[in-house]
C-alpha cells in the first residue's frame, strides 16, 4: 500500500514547486485563490494535496483531524498508517499535534522533508512556501503528539482475492431509464459518432454510446462525492510520471482544456483522453483479446478488452483492488457496447494460469462499465502501462469533449 510510496513522498516535500502546487490547490479548496502561506487552516488541505501528487488514494481533505482519521484512523477508508513515536520520527512521516482545549483534538499535521535529529526536523506544510525547521518538542509552536507513517501490507505478495476485499462504502444507484435513454440519444446524434480515427475508422456506435453512459455514471458518482470519482476528477498537479493529464498538459492547453482544478471539467478531460485510448487500444472493441504480437501471455500480464488493461494495472492500488471486487460478475453496459462489434472466437480467450489474472480478463471483456472505470483511474495513477499515453498518439477530440458536455448538463439537470 502506502510504504511503497515513501520515497515518492520524501521527494514531493523536498520539491518546492510540488509544495507550491499542493498549497495553491489547497488555497482554491478553502476559497482562497490567490492567497500565499501561511494558509490559515490549510495544513490538512496542502498535505492531502501533496500525498494525492503523488498516488496515496485519499480526497483532498479539510480539517487536520479528518485527515489524521483518513490515514491512521480505525474506519473501513482508514489508509491503516502506522503511529510513531515522538523521536523516532524520519523523513516521509506526518507529524501531528494536539489542542487540548475544548474539543480536543488534531489542530495541525505536517511532512516531514528531512529529520536532523531526534527533535529538529525540515517539514513542509502550508505554513511557508518552502520547507522550514520544526522542532518536535515544540520551541515556541504546539509539541507534535506522534507521527504516523506509511504502511500496509506488501499486495505483490500477499494472495488477491476479490470475494475478500472490501466494497467500497458508496456504491451509488444506476442511471433512471429515461435519462439513459436521453445520454445515447446524444451519442448518437453527436458529430463523435460520425468522426473517422486515424488508423482506426469510424468507432462502433456502441462504443461512443458506451462511453457517454460511462462519463455520465462517473459524473453522477462524482456528485455524490464517491471516492473514486473524486479521485478521477483531482486537479493535475505536475505528476507527469503516473497522471495521464500531467502527461498530456500541453495537448490539452492547444485545445483549451484545462485542468488545474478539482472538478467536472478535469473529469470529463479526462474521458475525452479516455476515448481516444480505447479507439488506439482496441478501436472501440469491447471484446477484444491480448495483442498476438506481444509476448504479454502470463494471467497478470495479457491485456483485455477496450483499454488492452492488465491485471498487474491493479498494483497495490486498494481503490483499484475495489473496483474489482465491486464489479465481479457484472455484464454492466454489455448489451450497449456490443452495437457494431462481431467478436471472433480468438478474442475470447484468456491466457495464463494464475486465478485472479483470468477473472480479470474474463471481467473485462464482459463488463464494459467496469473497463471503462478501471482504465480511467489507471490513467491518473499509472499512465506508463499504455504506449498510446507515453508516446502520446492517443488522440483528443474537441467533438468528444462537447459530447461529454451535453451529457453533463443532462446528469446534472436530472439530478436538480
Amino acid at each position: 500500500m502506502d510504504k511503497q510510496l515513501i520515497e515518492q513522498i520524501i521527494a514531493a516535500a523536498n520539491s518546492d514547486a510540488r509544495l507550491h502546487a499542493a498549497q495553491q490547490r489547497a488555497a482554491v479548496a478553502l476559497g482562497l485563490e490567490n492567497a500565499q502561506p501561511p494558509l490559515h487552516n490549510g495544513c490538512a488541505a496542502t498535505l492531502s494535496a501533496l500525498l494525492i501528487s503523488v498516488g496515496v488514494e485519499i480526497p483532498l481533505t479539510l480539517g487536520a483531524g479528518h485527515l489524521v482519521q483518513r490515514l491512521g484512523g480505525s474506519g473501513i477508508q482508514s489508509r491503516r498508517w502506522q503511529r510513531i513515536g515522538v523521536g523516532e520520527q524520519q523523513a516521509g512521516d506526518v507529524g501531528v499535534t494536539y489542542d487540548l482545549k475544548s474539543p480536543p483534538g488534531a489542530d495541525h499535521i505536517y511532512l516531514v522533508a528531512e529529520r536532523l535529529d531526534a527533535d529538529v526536523m525540515r517539514v513542509a506544510d502550508n505554513q511557508q512556501a518552502h520547507t522550514h525547521t520544526r522542532h518536535a518538542s515544540g520551541k515556541g509552536k504546539t509539541p507534535t503528539e506522534y507521527f504516523l507513517r506509511p504502511s500496509g501490507p506488501d499486495l505483490a505478495t500477499t494472495p488477491l482475492t476479490a470475494s475478500a476485499l472490501p466494497l467500497p462504502a458508496h456504491l451509488p444507484a444506476q442511471l433512471p431509464a429515461g435519462l439513459q435513454e436521453t445520454i445515447l440519444e446524444i451519442a448518437a446524434h453527436s458529430e463523435l459518432a460520425r468522426y473517422d480515427w486515424p488508423g482506426r475508422g469510424v468507432a462502433p456506435a456502441g462504443y461512443i454510446k458506451g462511453m457517454a453512459l460511462a462519463f455520465a455514471k462517473a459524473y453522477h458518482n462524482w456528485r455524490e462525492n464517491d471516492a473514486t470519482a473524486l479521485a478521477m476528477a483531482a486537479a493535475a498537479h505536475g505528476n507527469d510520471d503516473n497522471d495521464a493529464l500531467d502527461w498530456y498538459a500541453g495537448q490539452f492547453a492547444a485545445l483549451g482544456m484545462q485542468n488545474d482544478k478539482d472538478g467536472a471539467d478535469t473529469l470529463r478531460h479526462l474521458y475525452v483522453l479516455l476515448t481516444g485510448l480505447g479507439m488506439r487500444e482496441s478501436s472501440g472493441r469491447y471484446c477484444e483479446g491480448r495483442d498476438k504480437d506481444a509476448d504479454n501471455t502470463a494471467a497478470d500480464t495479457a491485456e483485455a478488452g477496450l483499454f488492452q488493461s492488465s491485471y498487474n494495472l491493479i498494483g497495490h492500488s486498494a481503490m483499484m483492488q475495489q473496483l474489482f471486487a465491486s464489479y465481479a460478475a457484472s455484464t454492466e453496459l454489455l448489451s450497449v457496447f456490443q452495437e457494431g462489434v462481431h467478436c471472433k472466437p480468438g478474442d475470447l480467450e484468456n491466457h495464463g494460469s494464475e486465478k485472479n489474472g483470468l477473472a480479470f480478463q474474463q471481467l473485462s471483456k464482459s463488463c464494459p462499465a467496469f473497463a471503462v472505470e478501471l482504465a480511467a483511474l489507471g490513467l491518473r495513477l499509472r499512465r506508463r502501462l499504455w504506449g498510446p499515453i507515453n508516446g502520446k498518439t492517443a488522440e483528443l477530440r474537441f467533438e468528444c469533449d462537447w459530447m461529454l458536455l451535453q451529457v453533463q448538463h443532462a446528469v446534472k439537470q436530472a439530478m436538480q
